[in-house]
């Protein structure tokens, strides 16, 4: 009896495609034809190891994969994470004359308002509490796991040598400085700050004035700051403030002050302004330019000297009850014993001013002086009566607050990061909301007095 000849099996292969990662041509994965789109990504973000996630398929041809249909079996697809999700040419050979810049590189590309500038993470980061610092910073957390890592990723020199960030920055401020940056990713993992966003060059997409943006970008290479003729500084100093940076906003403020009042102003002027009005007249003194001019032990009461001058000017023991000084610039000013009840200085830039011994409180409870979103960073305000006074969304980072009373006084939403409130009252002071990270106090400071 013949038996029937079986038949060879013939032996199946699943169907099969090739995943990289977005801009890479190296270091490929294979995976099983996937079921959907959902099915792709999840399977591709993790074989690659994206931490991030995987946000979006691409063709070798950068066409966006949106239907499981458009995937045939061996294909090759790009994944996009979810920190990229624009395209990323891979990186091509040399012979074809073009040169991609790896994700990993120390030059990035800025695209503001259609204008590509190239600089360095380095260069970007000279200021480290600027948007465009926490824009690199941040957008390494994905490949480090954390803000802290990412910190201390940039802050290292491939050579070994430590970087600028390294030789500015201790292991602590390193922690403080991510934790301000980590408020940048907070809010959803899925919806992130416009200045992440990427166009399909791999740049970031900054909708910002190019023009203006130039000279903020020279600053942080060289330190200086230069403007061409004609350049609006109004407009650079806006561009400034959306970036955070810093030293080009101070640059700006008193260039832009020098130019609206160019004739600063002396003793004998602001004495003759004093002899020639009447005592129950209110002096406008407003925007005025008093840098480092001596003003000490005078009567300057009820003038208004909003936006005004006084950097590194001599006010101590100056009577300035009910001055008007919202806006004014006292930077590095002495005002140590200086009155100022009621004295108006939201806004105001107090950075390093001496105010030791100075006294805000009015014990009639008739004048209450506000210094609301003031910055009185590193300032010394040591033995200081700031009682009653309202200090709300101030900047206190760093500043002297040893012995000082603040018997009610109103400090929520205040920073008092690194301050010193060794032996401070703070009977019944409303703190709620204010940042408290690395008060110095002592046993005085929670005594009730």
């Amino acid at each position: 009896m013949m038996h029937p000849r079986r038949k060879k099996k013939t032996p199946y292969y699943a169907p099969i495609i090739t995943i990289f990662e977005n801009g890479k041509r190296g270091d490929g994965k294979v995976i099983l034809f996937p079921l959907s789109i959902s099915h792709l990504l999840d399977s591709a973000g993790r074989k690659l190891g994206l931490v991030e996630g995987a946000a979006a398929a691409y063709k070798d041809d950068g066409t966006l994969i949106t239907d499981i249909d458009m995937i045939l079996p061996r294909d090759v697809i790009y994944i996009a994470s979810t920190y990229h999700p624009a395209f990323v040419p891979p990186k091509a050979n040399d012979k074809e004359g073009k040169v991609i810049v790896p994700p990993n590189s120390e030059w990035v590309s800025l695209n503001v308002g259609g204008r590509i500038f190239s600089t360095t993470k380095s260069t970007l980061t000279k200021d480290p509490y600027s948007r465009l610092a926490k824009m690199v910073l941040t957008d390494t957390v994905g490949r480090s796991g954390s803000i802290s890592g990412a910190i201390a990723a940039h802050i290292s020199s491939e050579e070994g040598e430590p970087s600028f960030l390294a030789r500015s920055f201790s292991s602590s401020s390193i922690s403080s400085l991510a934790s301000s940056t980590s408020s940048c990713m907070s809010s959803s993992s899925s919806t992130k700050p416009l200045y992440w966003l990427r166009d399909a060059n791999g740049c970031y997409l900054l909708d910002r004035s190019p023009e203006y943006f130039a000279p903020i970008l020279n600053y942080l290479r060289c330190g200086t700051l230069v403007m061409d003729d004609g350049l609006s500084e109004e407009g650079v100093l806006e561009e400034a403030r959306f970036f955070e940076v810093a030293g080009v906003e101070e640059v700006l403020l008193r260039q832009i002050s020098t130019r609206m009042h160019p004739d600063s102003f002396t003793r004998r002027d602001i004495l003759s302004l004093l002899l020639t009005s009447s005592t129950i007249s209110s002096l406008r003194s407003q925007g005025i330019n008093l840098e480092g001019v001596d003003l000490s032990k005078l009567d300057l009461s009820h003038i208004n000297f909003k936006m005004s001058n006084f950097i590194e000017a001599d006010l101590s023991h100056c009577n300035l009850d009910s001055a008007m000084l919202q806006q004014a610039n006292l930077k590095g000013a002495n005002l140590t014993g200086a009155s100022l009840r009621g004295a108006n200085l939201g806004g105001a830039n107090l950075e390093g001013a001496n105010l030791h011994g100075a006294n805000f409180e009015d014990r009639g409870m008739t004048l209450v002086a506000n210094l609301s979103g003031a910055n009185l960073m590193n300032a010394n305000l040591e033995d200081a009566n700031l009682a009653g006074a309202n200090l709300r969304a101030a900047n206190l980072k760093g500043a002297n607050l040893e012995n000082a009373n603040l018997r009610g006084t109103n400090l929520a939403g205040a920073n008092l990061e690194d301050t010193n409130l060794k032996g401070a009252i703070l009977n019944m002071t409303n703190m709620r909301g204010a940042n408290l990270q690395g008060i110095d106090y002592d046993l005085r400071t929670v005594t009730s007095r």
